[in-house]
């Protein structure tokens, strides 16, 4: 129809004219100048049009294709979690349909002309390398991570006499490489683009794909880690030897809560097996000295950490506290150790909501439901004595109840519900793994199991709250963070709001979870709680002013692996809410902020607010 219509314009254009009585005179005269600028103006507009209706037209039908990819890879996603391959593979072939006409759409010289025009074609640049990472992924990095999701078939991950199958889980490891190669690239073609332009919509479908992006890469960086060391660590080399530490939540500590008894664990040819579990004070009291670096001492070296077990983990950087414990064990037992593991109730919480609940001797139901409860709150009401007999029986119980656990665990069916369980604990920070092995560990501190403060330029979140009263209360804090980015410039403004709210009650709680070990100058009653809060900024931040609850506060400040460090000390009586203000200025940077979440009972409450430049 186009043609017909430019043969027949051209024909209209290109016939004589006619001429009849006086106007024969002038028939052969050119039109004047300004007719034919007109005529070159009009026809200038015309095309620009025409142009600016194709771009359009085909960035709708692209927008519609992308729709599709969209409802494609959320099968895919659907698919993989299932164990459906099949129904990924179907998922895969019609994402790749979409995604492929969605970048011939926007192909072609009309969009690489309009593309390259200053300032104005920024937006139409940015949705084609949205479009064309899009399709790059789905030609590079689908199919090798389907083929590897084919591979984790759990029915053959664990063998029929228990042992896990360490050459499987090996061989994912290239196919997992592969895509997370090719999803690096994405992200940094993505992360290139310009974060602002005159068409909002843009932007924000860059910031959506650039959030699925790094989501995605730290999913992918973490599952070729496993692959990568998860063989050797299981023993397929020769036998490996473990030390599982459990933290207590109700006691706050950096790296999630008060380190309590341990176990240990040995592993040989993918078969796992429990040695014995030990109570706390084996360790209590076995001074060794690791080099962690000058930070590190004068942050932690007047607080015991390398001397009382109970206060190896008061930072929240899990790599030095498994050093700590690992060298403590060593010392004692005069054994070799090839690494520490550290998990919390709130993962059983998870791995039983698979499996299902277990018992014990007693009769007492152990469920996911109310393990959390039992561990961190029932145990001291249960067993309220400090020492001797209550003391006692309370830690054969705690003992019981994990033991019961593992067995159930250990016992258990490994399917992808119970991976993805262990994934949630992994990605909640309350799953930790630290290897003695440099090859290994520095493929874990990759991930988000090696529990590590990273050493980083982009923008960082890190609130650590550390219980200071030696009692159970921090079973009923709430916490929440407020981060709000603003300004455009070489340094940004950064606001940091951290409430914490004490829901102790004032009565009914024994003296066990009450007490107050610390010193204080100020009358305290029972339910009121003392913590030190700790604030880790973006590396080069500077402390513009801090104020606790409207009124002026004191701070203590240091470093940590490049991270600048607040430390507040806050009184916390029980029913209260307090309110902790930081304004600091920060190095400006395009990339989203890094937020690390310490667990605890009750999960950190996060908003992050970015001004977009």
């Amino acid at each position: 129809m186009l043609d017909e219509f430019r043969t027949g314009a051209t024909e209209c254009l290109d016939r004589p004219s006619r001429p009849a009585g006086p106007a024969a005179a002038t028939a052969g005269r050119r039109p004047p100048a300004s007719a034919r600028r007109r005529r070159r103006l009009g026809l200038i507009i015309a095309a620009v049009l025409l142009g600016a209706g194709w771009l359009v037209a085909t960035g709708l039908l692209a927008r519609m294709e992308l729709g599709r990819v969209a409802a494609a890879a959320t099968r895919l996603r659907a698919g993989l979690a299932s164990g459906d391959v099949g129904t990924a593979r179907a998922a895969t072939a019609d994402l790749s349909v979409h995604a492929g006409r969605a970048r011939r759409l926007v192909s072609g010289p009309l969009w690489s002309t309009a593309a390259g025009v200053p300032l104005l074609g920024s937006p139409l640049h940015s949705f084609r390398v949205l479009v064309g990472a899009v399709d790059d992924l789905d030609r590079h990095a689908l199919a090798p991570l389907v083929n590897a999701a084919a591979g984790l078939d759990p029915d053959r991950i664990r063998l029929p006499d228990g042992r896990f199958d360490t050459d499987r889980i090996a061989a994912l490891a290239p196919s997992i490489h592969a895509a997370a190669g090719h999803l690096k690239a994405a992200m940094v073609a993505v992360r290139g683009l310009p974060g602002s332009s005159w068409f909002p919509p843009i932007d924000g479908a860059r910031d959506r794909l650039l959030a699925r992006l790094t989501t995605s890469m730290r999913s992918l960086e973490g599952a070729e880690a496993a692959a990568l060391v998860l063989p050797n660590m299981l023993g397929a080399q020769g036998e490996r030897t473990y030390l599982l530490v459990f933290q207590n939540e109700s006691e706050a500590r950096g790296t999630g809560g008060l380190p309590g008894a341990f176990a240990v664990l040995h592993a040989r040819g993918g078969r796992i097996s429990f040695e014995h579990l030990d109570s706390q004070r084996v360790l209590q009291g076995v001074e060794v000295h690791p080099n962690l670096g000058a930070d590190y001492e004068d942050l932690y070296g007047a607080a015991a950490t390398t001397t009382l077990y109970g206060n190896a983990n008061l930072g929240p950087h899990f790599p030095y506290a498994a050093q700590i414990w690992s060298a403590m064990w060593q010392r004692h037992f005069n054994r070799h150790l090839d690494g520490v593991l550290a998990l919390d109730p709130t993962v059983l919480a998870h791995l039983l909501r698979v499996t299902g609940g277990t018992a014990l001797a007693d009769g007492t139901r152990i469920t996911a439901d109310n393990v959390v409860s039992l561990t961190e709150q029932i145990a001291y009401s249960r067993f309220p004595g400090l020492d001797g007999e209550p003391d006692r029986a309370r830690r054969e119980f705690l003992a019981a109840i994990e033991q019961a656990v593992a067995g159930r665990l250990l016992s258990a069916r490994i399917g992808r519900p119970l991976l993805a369980a262990l994934g949630d604990s992994v990605q909640e920070r309350r799953v930790l793994v630290w290897s003695a092995n440099a090859a290994e560990e520095a493929e874990l501190m990759r991930t988000a199991v090696a529990g590590a403060v990273p050493v980083t330029s982009d923008p960082y979140v890190g609130l650590s709250i550390v219980n200071e009263g030696g009692n159970k209360l921090d079973y009923y804090l709430d916490r929440s963070l407020v981060w709000n980015r603003t300004g455009c410039g070489k340094q940004r403004q950064v606001a940091v709001t951290i409430t914490l709210t004490n829901n102790a009650p004032g009565t009914g709680l024994p003296e066990l979870v009450t007490l107050r070990s610390d010193r204080h100058a100020y009358p305290t009653a029972p339910g009121d709680n003392r913590l030190t809060v700790t604030y880790l900024a973006t590396a080069g931040a500077q402390l513009q002013s801090v104020t606790l609850d409207g009124e002026q506060a004191m701070v203590g400040s240091a470093k940590l692996l490049g991270h600048p460090v607040f430390n507040f000390d806050v009184e916390l009586p029980h029913g209260s809410t307090r309110t902790l203000s930081l304004r600091m200025t920060e190095p400006a940077d395009s990339a989203s902020p890094i937020v690390m979440r310490q667990p605890g009972v009750r999960p950190l409450a996060v908003q992050v607010f970015d001004q977009r430049c």
